[in-house]
Order: structure tokens, then sequence, then C-alpha cells
């Protein structure tokens, strides 16, 4: 018999604190100690889903990102069913960048296969000198969302570098990280979960040195309704103004590191 938790995490940003709720599931007490070898398939699943979207939200909302970009592959230039050797090589051709331009280059990426079993990525960077992109108008040859974009005055960038050598690319220029890490929540699924297991691949990409939301505490919910600022099917994030109304709608232990499970 398993049953699920809501796991609550609070986390320092800047002077804000922020909540995050998460599902755990786990079987009976009995067998809660070894939990590799009773948790089922699903469970094991669900518990994965959202630690990822937790760990993704840390990293997009504690970061300074300048752009949303998203970078797929030419099938006459790459391997597009190659994400493996397509991030190794993505990943030297920013620390060629990083040694050339002299400038620090971050990125959080979530992989995404087309239907035909290739791949993209979507995700945000930083640090990237805007003097290597170039400004796309109306007058290149794109794809009719990207020029209702255009016509609405948005600015969108190619890559030249990156699309000389992998394929077609743009970035555009981030208003607001956290609505954005939100909107990419939608990748991380059960069946991309299931299929990057099944590939090998990893569920997401980040740099080293990426920043990290400092943990205030941990608890439970107390049943207490409250209007979270996003809900999805996995996290539930609730932005608060002191740790004194956190303390109102959750059972925090403050201060303490590890799992209480």
């Amino acid at each position: 018999m398993s049953y699920a938790v809501d796991y609550v995490t609070v986390t320092q940003w800047g002077d804000k604190y922020k909540v995050c709720v998460t599902k755990k599931v786990f079987k009976d007490n009995f067998q809660r100690k070894e939990k590799d070898n009773w948790a089922s398939y699903e469970e094991k699943l669900s518990n994965s889903i959202s630690r990822t979207k937790q760990t993704l939200i840390g990293y997009g909302v504690s970061n300074d990102w300048d752009l949303f970009c998203t970078f797929t592959l030419n099938k006459d230039k790459y391997d597009r069913y190659n994400l493996n050797a397509f991030y190794t090589d993505f990943t030297q051709f920013l620390r060629n960048l990083r040694r050339g331009l002299k400038c620090d280059i971050q990125y959080l990426l979530i992989p995404e296969m087309h239907e035909d079993g290739a791949w993209h990525m979507h995700g945000f960077i930083m640090g990237l000198p805007l003097r290597m992109l170039r400004e796309f108008t109306l007058e290149d040859k794109l794809p009719n969302k990207l020029r209702e974009k255009l016509s609405r005055g948005e600015t969108v960038y190619d890559f030249p570098k990156y699309r000389d050598k992998f394929g077609y690319c743009t970035l555009e220029p981030l208003r607001s990280s956290e609505h954005a890490i939100y909107y990419m929540m939608k990748y991380i699924s059960k069946d991309f979960i299931e299929l990057a297991t099944s590939v090998g691949c990893h569920l997401y990409y980040v740099s080293r040195g990426l920043k990290k939301p400092p943990l205030v505490g941990i608890g439970t919910t107390t049943g207490k309704a409250v209007e979270y600022d996003y809900e999805g099917d996995y996290a539930k994030i609730k932005k608060y103004d002191s740790i004194q109304q956190v303390w109102s709608d959750f059972c925090i232990l403050e201060g303490q590191e590890k799992e209480p499970f």
C-alpha cells in the first residue's frame, strides 16, 4: 500500500522566500527504510519528476539568465539522433568561445525529441556577448510563428557560429526567467523521463557554477488553503515576503538540511 505526501522546501531568493511543494510517494512504514527495493516503477517515476522540477526551478530563478534559446540540428551537418554526441560537441563549442571571447557563458538546457526521433534543446543562456548574435528581420526566410513575433516588435536573435556548425537556432531576450522556467516545466513529463531513461540521456544539462537557492527549511503542509503563484502536475510554488508568512501556511522545520523521510 503506497501513499503520497506533500514535501515542502523553503528557499531564500534575495529578500523573498519561496515555498516549493512537490509530491513524494512512499509505501508503509515497515518498508520505508529500503526505498529502492520497495518503490514501484510508478512511484519512482513520480518522485523523479517532482525532484527534477524542483531542481530546475531552483536553477531557473537563482541565476540572471539573458536569453531563452532553442538549438536544433541540421541533418546535413550533424547527426540529429545522437544527443550525447551533440551535447559533448556543444559544450566543447562553448568552451572554445569562452576562451576566445574571455567570457563566462552559462546554460541550463532541456532536451526534447521530435516525432521522428531527432533531438533539439530548449533552455537558458547567460554571458554570451550580444556581438556574437544577429537580429532576425522580416527579410529573412523564417517560420510564420517567428515572423509574427518580429511583426509585434519582439527581438529574436540568430547565433551564426552555432548555425554554421550545428544548425538553426533562436535566442530571445528574457523578460521574466521565473515565468520562462515555469513554461519549461511542461517538457518534464512522464513520457519524457521514460524516453530519456530508455535512450540513456540526461533529463537536463547545466553548466558548472550555477547558483542554487539557499535552503531555509523543509516541512509539510498544514491543510490550509493556499493560493499558489504556479501550479503544475508535480510542483506548486508560492512566493512570500517574510518567513513569518511562510510559517503561517506551512509546518516548517527551520534550518533542517536533510530530508525528513
